[in-house]
């Protein structure tokens, strides 16, 4: 019973930290190695020591209780766990938690401390998700090459090597700035000279990929685990940005005087692991949890799609398709357009990865314009950009900017019914080609585009494949690319 005045004080569970002051020595107990060891001696004595392992290390009494927090967004989750001791844990398997696995405490600690601190200095986290990498001989210093960045940022990334290797440096860079440099054949120098570089002779160091995940709140898993010599590493991550390369368009804010402004910049590279989750996502709440779930999902799929070998995920192809070939279901064209080149980079992988895989080099597409490839849905897709670019410049020409074409609005029925919607967009272009003195250029142009199908393929009015958008895109930058070299000879002539 509370007697008068009495106070009753409730205390939380809470760390008390304290320093010890010993003359003019460090009183910081927490840098102290002796005291340190000290403890650890402590506790191995009041331990059973069973013996040593295979690396001649002591093995001490097993422990049961493991440590939390390896990833921080999911505090709870543990790498080892034997708490559910009764229903369905064990049954079938073991008839007890230590048939399974045995762990003294020094043991536990050690791996998950280390752990701990490689996902917080190396991980890169996602929900409950962490991906980390790192170089087991030296695991302080973080990876060369993040694999879930874009090509735009491969020019931070050999910064750190640019001393020894300038000319590769400076081939990336060029590479990343210019309009029609042979990206491939620069990718696949730079390629080679990392694997002849000094660096890479002097630290072969082998490197981990792993991607951990808490299933449940209580359980982490290893999810994907892949060991790689650094080089094959590299040489790994440069492939992809060879076989996904693309010109792309990077939205690059900058403040100026105050105001934010938005630079366009263009440049040749491969997507990061963002920009694929963006473009092939549904949702654009990226606050959202179907977001985060599906975000998770793609980056452990890509991720195994570069280091571990397997095809690239078809449900995340044909989700990007899908979305982009639906322009009018965006708010803006300019992102839009984005997700275009992102979905082409795509596609462009995974014709490669089955060209390859079927032994078929001389079919590999590119990310030029091949005016003697007669695919009927690259062909078509060709068309949809010449009608697309002929009506753009006419209501540039009139004054008329950021207004969808008939090409775009229509982009959806024409990938269901290609035959039937070419012969809709003709109509409506009619006005167009009246304002343009019929529009010569572009019907010798249309002209030699149909040319190039084999018998039956233009009546063909079956749905198009992904192919049909390398064909759009392609076919658009080139016509882009003609117009400017006209005005710049008009120019000058004046």
């Amino acid at each position: 019973m509370k007697k008068p005045n009495e106070r009753i004080c409730f205390f939380r569970k809470s760390l008390i930290l304290f320093e010890v002051q010993i003359g003019l020595e460090d009183s910081d107990l927490s840098n102290d190695v002796d005291i340190r060891n000290r403890w650890i001696a402590y506790l191995q004595r009041s331990q059973h020591k069973l013996g040593k392992d295979i690396f001649g290390e002591d093995l001490y009494t097993p422990t049961t209780n493991f440590p939390k927090k390896v990833v921080s967004s999911d505090a709870n989750a543990k790498l080892l766990s034997a708490n559910d001791s009764t229903n369905f844990t064990f049954r079938g398997r073991f008839s007890s938690k230590e048939q399974a696995l045995l762990v003294d405490s020094a043991s536990s600690q050690k791996i998950n401390s280390t752990l701990r601190w490689l996902v917080n200095n190396h991980g890169t986290l996602t929900g409950n998700q962490a991906i980390v990498v790192w170089a087991i001989k030296r695991p302080e210093e973080k990876p060369v090459l993040n694999p879930q960045s874009g090509s735009f940022d491969f020019d931070d990334f050999l910064s750190p090597i640019a001393d020894e290797s300038k000319a590769l440096h400076d081939d990336i860079s060029d590479a990343l700035n210019a309009t029609n440099v042979q990206y491939a054949k620069i990718f696949s120098r730079v390629l080679r000279g990392y694997e002849g570089a000094e660096d890479l002779k002097k630290h072969n160091d082998p490197m981990v990929v792993v991607i951990l995940d808490a299933a449940t709140t209580g359980r982490l898993g290893v999810t994907f685990y892949c060991e790689l010599q650094k080089d094959e590493y590299i040489k790994r991550i440069l492939q992809w940005h060879v076989d996904a390369a693309w010109p792309l368009t990077f939205f690059k804010k900058s403040i100026v005087e105050g105001a934010e402004r938005v630079n366009v910049v263009q440049y040749e590279g491969a997507p990061s692991f963002t920009d694929i989750i963006n473009c092939a996502c549904g949702t654009s709440d990226r606050s959202s949890k179907s977001y985060k779930r599906f975000a998770k999902d793609v980056k452990e799929r890509l991720i195994e799609c570069m280091f571990g070998g397997a095809q690239f995920p078809m449900s995340i192809l044909n989700a990007a398709c899908h979305k982009v070939t639906r322009p009018m279901g965006y708010d803006n064209i300019r992102v839009w357009r984005r997700d275009f080149e992102i979905a082409c980079s795509l596609w462009k992988k995974h014709y490669i990865d089955e060209t390859r895989k079927q032994h078929r080099q001389e079919d590999v597409i590119t990310m030029y314009l091949e005016p003697n490839r007669d695919d009927r849905d690259y062909l078509y897709g060709r068309l949809l950009a010449l009608a697309d670019n002929f009506e753009e410049s006419v209501l540039r020409k009139q004054g008329v900017k950021d207004r969808p074409t008939n090409a775009i609005k229509l982009m959806s029925n024409f990938t269901a019914k290609p035959y039937t919607t070419w012969g809709t967009l003709w109509k409506q272009l009619m006005p167009y080609l009246k304002s343009a003195n019929g529009g010569s250029w572009f019907r010798n142009e249309v002209d030699d585009v149909m040319a190039l199908f084999k018998e039956g393929d233009f009546e063909d009015n079956k749905a198009l494949s992904p192919m049909f958008l390398l064909g759009y895109s392609c076919q658009r930058r080139a016509s882009k690319r003609k117009a400017q070299e006209i005005s710049q000879k008009n120019n000058s002539n004046n």
